[in-house]
């Protein structure tokens, strides 16, 4: 950085942050040295180093794995789909009557037709 243009700096920073021409100059001067690559006094150690690498990659809680997800009975939607079974097995012209999920659906043919009812319980 050549001298008008370190003057420049100086000045902008005094203005920007009111700083005295001292603490700019100083501010000016540690930051060429950055640009150079030099160590500094506030710069961490590398013990110091190596634990900020090692918190920044921390997480903030532990994860125990996946856990299963257990499907509660509906006993209601069972007695629900029976009763529609036995209703539609005591007409004539129901065929293929098949319950395919205890708690949802039931498929059949009806006069050469095939059908599926489909039970959904809606939530509270």
């Amino acid at each position: 950085m050549n001298a008008e243009q370190r003057e420049k700096a100086i000045v902008r920073n005094m203005q920007a942050l009111k700083i005295t021409r001292k603490e700019a100059e100083e501010l000016v001067d540690d930051d060429e040295a950055v640009d150079r690559g030099e160590a500094l006094p506030w710069d961490l150690t590398p013990e110091q180093m190596k634990n900020a690498r090692k918190m920044a990659n921390a997480t903030t809680r532990k994860s125990s794995g996946k856990s299963e997800r257990v499907k509660k009975v509906n006993l209601d939607k069972r007695i629900l789909i029976t009763c529609l079974q036995e209703g539609l097995a005591s007409m004539d012209e129901v065929e293929a009557l098949t319950c395919t999920n205890v708690e949802r659906t039931l498929d059949f043919t009806y006069k050469g037709i095939s059908y599926t009812v489909s039970l959904t319980a809606h939530r509270k």
